[in-house]
């Protein structure tokens, strides 16, 4: 049994205190115990406070547990959360509520309110269209949290009616501004919300122009007229009749004298309008202009030059007014003392009293006559080739004097203009001039140039070719050539001159000449020719050659199949040589023959060792041969013509003397050549053939 009644085991739910518990047993027995429970604080919770927010702006919130036992749990209430801290964004002014638990499960609570400030709404109105002139009506609307509206014309110059922080102010632009007006409207708004912004277009559109001018007492002075100008069409006038005069222009007549005139200009698409008074002159003649205007003369002109202004003179404070007829009729110029009139004729002039626009019953008469002109006739068109002369013919009449443009002061003059040119006659009789122009053609001018296709390599050569490149002139061009070719290209020429000439299909010509050179004949300068002494290949050839087209080249020939690319081939045997000469460009001059001769000169040392015996010499066919060696050996003997070639070869071995026969008869007369060749040496002999 516990103290505070309760009989069960545990005891539960109990506050703060000492509580005792009697336990009794089945046999009546009993103990007593005591137990105190003390009371535990909760936790210490604050929210720190914040300042006031605009609606739509967020804060965030935090929990401090300033004391308690920890862990902590954390609830916000209305279920923002179970952290420690929370961002809200109310919007209006809030307060918010945290409970926080310790460990002990003792919760301490706090509270913080959010103040929230309203956001600025703003309303500049419509868009607006007034006329030039026109003060603006603003209606601007504020609200939320704006506490004042302020305007602002973003235009210099203006002014508002009472002051810029009337919502309902009337604004006054500058003086005469036409054109696009923006206003802006700015809401001061609760802090810390931000001023808002709200703009108004206004489109000020352009009065029509208005302007009256000429306001004068008519004829008779019971009516009056003026001038009215403007931009637009749409033009009323209160009195008088209007007539349209073109640009703008209304010419306002009849207005009863006295009457004042309403006029009014309407622009239809913007529906603006210009209002003028217009004011009735003083029409009253206070004196009668009896006399008119004093002429100063009458005028002639030629028919081609400008009117020149009549004239009139009258006195101070005096003007003029002129007209077609000597009485009545409309007005052809006021208020002026020159007038230059649209025709020749007669024109007559009033005297005006320019203080009353009283006009003289009387009006002078001056006159404007013309002179006819000359006829000037330069004649037609031409057309030349270049180079060409021209006769500038004009049409001759007596009393006439001419003056052309290049100068020349009779009826005809020649010219030669390089390029088209247009020459001016100017024509005088009785102080009048008049002109006419001829122009002169000239044909483009032929440029031709004579191109080399094919160049004469040698001299004598036939197969030249030419080309005449050509340009310019009236196409088709056509060509001559002096053999008769009318062809662009000739060919199969040899050196000279040619001349083509080249004609237009105006028939303009030009010619154009081209030398065709060919270079100078392959000539034998010079040559000479050193003989073979006694067959032992001692012969020499020197050659000089003149013209064709250096470097040359030199290919000689002789028998035995001798060649040679030398020019002055050296170490040659007797007999005949030919020579092809090649130079640059593969012209040829073939030479020859040129013969070596051989010269026999006395037998050398072996002479006194071995002897050759010819007899008889001369002969006039058969010879002996005796050959006597001073020991056993072998011996060569060869004869060779007056040209050098060999004509007989013997060959004997193993002897020391020997004889034979040779025959001759065969053979043309000359000097030939006996050579005997020993390994001692050799002898050679002459021998002279003779025949019949």
């Amino acid at each position: 049994l516990w103290s505070n009644g309760q009989t069960t085991e545990m005891a539960d739910n109990l506050a703060a205190g000492s509580y005792s518990v009697t336990i009794t047993d089945n046999n009546g027995c009993a103990t007593t115990g005591t137990v105190a429970i003390s009371d535990q604080a909760g936790p210490i919770v604050d929210i720190p406070g914040v300042s006031q927010i605009c609606r739509g702006d967020s804060v965030n919130l935090i929990a401090i547990v300033l004391d308690g036992n920890g862990p902590y749990t954390y609830n916000w209430a209305d279920g923002l959360g179970v952290n420690m801290n929370v961002r809200v964004a109310p919007l209006a002014t809030t307060t918010y509520s945290i409970t926080v638990s310790d460990v002990n499960d003792c919760a301490g609570v706090a509270q913080v309110t959010v103040p929230v400030a309203q956001r600025a709404t703003v309303n500049a109105g419509p868009n607006q269209s007034v006329c030039e002139g026109t003060e603006i009506q603003l209606n601007g609307q504020i609200g939320g949290g704006a506490v004042s509206g302020t305007w602002d014309a973003l235009i210099s110059g203006g002014s508002f009616n009472p002051g810029p922080e009337a919502l309902d102010a009337t604004f006054t632009p500058p003086a005469n501004y036409t054109g696009p007006i923006t206003f802006a409207l700015m809401a001061t708004a609760t802090a810390p919300c931000p001023n808002v912004l709200s703009y108004l277009a206004v489109d000020i559109k352009p009065l029509p122009a208005l302007d009256i001018s000429g306001i004068l007492c008519e004829p008779g002075y019971e009516t009056y007229g003026f001038e009215a100008q403007s931009n637009v069409n749409d033009v009323t006038f209160s009195a008088g009749t209007a007539t349209p005069a073109g640009a703008g222009v209304f010419t306002v007549n009849a207005i009863q004298a006295g009457l004042n005139v309403t006029a009014t200009a309407v622009n239809p698409v913007t529906g603006c309008e210009t209002v003028a008074e217009i004011n009735a002159p003083d029409c009253n003649c206070q004196e009668v202009v009896s006399e008119p205007p004093v002429s100063l003369g009458d005028v002639t002109v030629c028919a081609n030059e400008p009117f020149p202004p009549l004239e009139v003179a009258v006195g101070d404070g005096e003007a003029a007014t002129w007209y077609a007829t000597q009485t009545g009729g409309d007005p052809l110029a006021e208020n002026t003392t020159s007038f230059v009139p649209a025709t020749p004729g007669t024109y007559y002039a009033a005297r005006v009293n320019i203080p009353t626009l009283c006009e003289s019953t009387a009006r002078v008469a001056v006159m404007l006559s013309t002179k006819p002109l000359p006829t000037a006739d330069a004649g037609n068109n031409q057309t030349i080739c270049p180079g060409e002369e021209a006769l500038l013919q004009a049409q001759e009449e007596a009393g006439y004097t001419y003056l052309w443009s290049n100068g020349a002061a009779t009826p005809s003059t020649l010219v030669s203009p390089q390029t088209t040119q247009t020459f001016t006659l100017t024509v005088t009789a009785d102080g009048c001039s008049a002109e006419d122009m001829v122009t002169i053609t000239v044909n483009p001018a032929i440029q031709g140039d004579i191109v080399l296709l094919n160049r004469l390599d040698c001299f004598g050569d036939t197969d030249g070719s030419l080309l005449i490149d050509a340009s310019g002139g009236v196409p088709p061009l056509a060509y001559a050539w002096p053999n008769g070719s009318a062809l662009a290209a000739v060919s199969g020429l040899s050196a000279g001159a040619y001349t083509v000439t080249i004609t237009d299909q105006a028939g303009c010509n030009t010619t154009e000449t081209f030398e065709l050179m060919e270079p100078p004949a392959l000539t034998e300068a010079s040559s000479s020719v050193t003989p073979d002494t006694n067959g032992i290949h001692t012969g020499a050839i020197n050659i000089g050659i003149d013209g064709g087209t250096p470097p040359y080249t030199y290919n000689w020939t002789g028998g035995g199949g001798f060649q040679s690319s030398q020019q002055n081939p050296s170490g040659l045997a007797a007999g005949n040589y030919f020579l092809t000469v090649r130079d640059s460009r593969q012209c040829a001059l073939q030479l020859g023959p040129f013969t070596v001769p051989i010269v026999v000169g006395l037998e050398e040392s072996v002479k006194k060792q071995a002897s050759v015996q010819l007899f008889p010499n001369p002969t006039n066919g058969k010879v002996w041969i005796s050959v006597a060696l001073p020991q056993l050996g072998d011996v060569q003997l060869e004869a060779f013509n007056p040209l050098g070639e060999r004509i007989l070869q013997l060959k004997w071995k193993d002897i020391t003397e020997r004889a034979t026969e040779l025959d001759f008869s065969g053979y043309p007369s000359g000097i030939y050549l006996i050579k005997l060749a020993h390994e001692k040496g050799f002898i050679a002999k002459r021998l002279v053939v003779q025949q019949n």
